[in-house]
């Protein structure tokens, strides 16, 4: 007895026990991560015709090899109109129905939970206002506080006051607010939880705040700043000619230091030659940016060329590198996700006439582009998975 229990004891005994008990624990911490990364995988949200042409949303995680996931069934004669998702990961859809083909629409609001199938019809605006359309603010449909909404119904603009216990089936999201009947359909911007920035029919620029419901003018000596991810750091746009030449200019400085300014020309055509059109994101470290242009129109036949690039600039050296170039593809619908460095992009081939793009993922770290395989528009990250 006193042999075996030295033997049990000594320190290789002791040493292989505690070998075969990390081994187990490696083990469980693998499938845990395992686990973890393909419950964190991202999702991405985007519109696609079902097999009568009806638009439906669906989902798909963009990381294995899955198929996307349907989540909704509407009928042939309604159709999604807008959407976006909600904070805690449902979404909120907008249907465009014309049950007798004479162009006469009437709008409805949803709520989907993608977790549990269920889908709820809401009214919204004024119960019997069936125009009333939701205005989708590129990026930020909800103001950053996500407790705004803005609506259309067909005359003026209405300020929606966005709470989670209006959610009810037959219910509506309540406080309504009128303002400004010059607003237009353009310019829509949140400049902060209570400022929102609009343009008018008279095209001017406006700020309102949600708060004193009071007006006020925003003139170009105030430009817009697009804020990055540390809020520290923002940049502002301007125009400039060069040799006859429209260039962009993006003037990069920092709320806190006055030393950090730099001013830099974007590598673009002449912007004319794309229509004035290019789309930029920060990325996550606030020093650095994508920014892409498209020459041509996938639709004109006659263009001599057409291209789609995407750039990457470091602010502090100026330096630009190229993450991709799709030649004969021009793009337009995007969505970018943070977490994960990638810019989900929409894409169409010259002269093809298909009203969903080819979804393509770039890794905006490394400039990989793949192509996921599917069509689809209205592209948007699935919240919690970003």
């Amino acid at each position: 007895m006193s042999k075996l229990k030295q033997k049990g004891s000594s320190p290789f005994y002791k040493f292989g026990i505690s070998l075969v008990f990390l081994g187990v624990v490696s083990m469980v911490i693998a499938l845990l991560v395992m686990n973890s990364f393909t419950l964190q995988a991202p999702k991405l949200a985007f519109v696609s015709k079902d097999e009568s042409g009806t638009r439906q949303l669906f989902t798909i995680a963009v990381t294995g090899n899955d198929s996307p996931t349907r989540l909704t069934h509407f009928e042939h004669y309604q159709g999604i109109n807008y959407y976006f998702v909600l904070p805690d990961g449902r979404f909120l859809i907008e249907i465009e129905t014309n049950p007798n083909d004479d162009y006469n629409y009437h709008y409805t609001l949803y709520l989907v939970d993608p977790n549990t199938d269920e889908i709820f019809e809401l009214f919204y605006c004024l119960q019997e206002n069936t125009q009333c359309q939701l205005v989708g603010i590129p990026n930020h449909t909800l103001n950053p506080n996500e407790d705004l909404l803005v609506f259309y119904d067909g005359s003026k603009f209405i300020l929606s006051k966005w709470r989670e216990d209006s959610l009810l089936r037959n219910g509506s999201i309540v406080e309504i607010y009128d303002f400004d009947k010059t607003a237009r359909r353009a310019v829509w911007r949140w400049l902060s939880d209570t400022e929102l920035l609009y343009g008018t029919t008279d095209y001017q620029l406006r700020v309102y705040d949600t708060v004193t419901g009071e007006t006020s003018s925003y003139t170009d000596n105030e430009p817009y700043r697009n804020w990055a991810y540390d809020e520290d750091r923002y940049y502002t746009q301007k125009v400039v000619t060069n040799d006859d030449e429209e260039q962009v200019v993006l003037t990069f400085q920092s709320a806190s230091d006055p030393n950090w300014y730099y001013e830099r020309e974007l590598d673009l055509p002449n912007m004319e030659a794309i229509g004035g059109a290019y789309n930029a994101v920060w990325l996550t470290d606030s020093a650095s940016l994508i920014y892409w242009y498209t020459k041509g129109n996938y639709w004109e036949t006659d263009n001599e060329e057409m291209y789609t690039v995407i750039n990457r600039l470091e602010i502090v050296t100026g330096n630009v590198t190229q993450l991709a170039n799709f030649d004969n593809y021009s793009g337009f619908d995007y969505a970018f996700n943070p977490k994960y460095s990638l810019l989900a992009f929409g894409l169409h081939q010259q002269g093809e006439d298909e009203n969903h793009p080819e979804i393509w993922l770039i890794d905006t770290n490394t400039g990989e582009a793949t192509p996921l395989g599917i069509r689809g528009g209205h592209l948007r990250w699935v919240k919690g998975e970003m």
